[in-house]
């Protein structure tokens, strides 16, 4: 989400191309399989990259028409720092002729007071693509100077920094390969998931699901290089899978929702560890968590 002109405040929503991804890469059987009758067969996946305004009340509004990039799956979307240029993820395991690896690429935004005033206006415009050299990218973010994203490979095991320039993917700058396993099947190799940078821009913080850590990476901001500086597992619960992280704006906390768990655990960061400073269930209370079970057994989703 982003504010332009204005001060209006807009958000812009990727997704799945097709509705099969609820279960992209058939782990489970088909989204039938996982779904069932739950998902009516007219219902498709929504189409593109959609921006819609916040109003006052609270209320998304739709604003101009979906822009369907060339590209399938943009299922992540992150804005930088001057609201002039959209990263996106694509969830591919080939990209351009080449095996073992998904995309990002990159928008130049259409002011959306102009798409406003004129809905038939295209939201954006396709400024570049690269391979992401890795399977399944599925986070992308900028460095805090706008000249570098940061990107998560949730099959490849790797996490990649490439540099930008005016909005455009120039070139990969480094990447890293993280290794790790936990108790799940889904769990076989590491799976780096969610990607966000310190506030002073010199350290990038890795959740991974599949190896139950969070990777403390260090960062040139000059360069772009990034190098593992410490796995952070013991802290973790055995199994639990570390999904999406946020970071307190002082830079002292850590927050890291838990998929197989469903809680959240904040972290404290110190010179030179981090330190579990609490844990939540995300559920109601009296609800039964059968997230784990399930998805240890690789049997179909129960609905409750």
């Amino acid at each position: 989400q982003s504010t332009w002109g204005d001060h209006s405040m807009f958000v812009v929503v990727g997704g799945y191309s097709h509705a099969g991804c609820a279960d992209p890469f058939g782990q489970l059987g088909g989204v039938e399989k996982v779904y069932g009758d739950r998902i009516p067969k007219d219902v498709a996946a929504p189409q593109g990259i959609h921006i819609f305004q916040l109003e006052d009340s609270g209320t998304l509004k739709a604003a101009g028409v979906p822009f369907i990039p060339s590209l399938l799956h943009p299922s992540f979307l992150c804005v930088n720092q001057t609201n002039q240029a959209v990263f996106a993820v694509h969830e591919l395991k080939d990209f351009d002729g080449q095996a073992d690896t998904g995309a990002i690429s990159s928008f130049t935004l259409t002011a959306p007071s102009k798409v406003l005033s004129s809905p038939q206006l295209p939201l954006f415009t396709e400024a570049s693509s690269c391979h992401s050299h890795g399977i399944w990218p599925c986070m992308i973010q900028p460095d805090r100077s706008g000249q570098f994203v940061v990107a998560a490979n949730y099959g490849g095991q790797t996490v990649g920094c490439w540099r930008v320039q005016q909005g455009k993917l120039i070139e990969l700058a480094s990447k890293v390969l993280l290794e790790g396993t936990g108790p799940h099947w889904r769990q076989t190799i590491s799976h780096p998931h969610a990607v966000a940078f310190s506030p002073d821009n010199t350290r990038v913080w890795v959740t991974d699901l599949g190896a139950d850590a969070v990777w403390e990476l260090s960062f040139d901001s000059q360069t772009g290089l990034i190098s593992v500086l410490h796995k952070h597992h013991d802290i973790i619960p055995f199994g639990s899978g570390p999904r999406s992280i946020a970071l307190h704006p002082n830079g002292r906390f850590l927050y890291v929702t838990m998929e197989m768990t469903s809680t959240v655990m904040c972290f404290e960061i110190t010179s030179n560890s981090l330190v579990a400073n609490g844990q939540q269930s995300m559920l109601p209370t009296g609800w039964p968590n059968h997230a784990s079970d399930d998805w240890q057994s690789g049997t179909q989703w129960k609905e409750y």
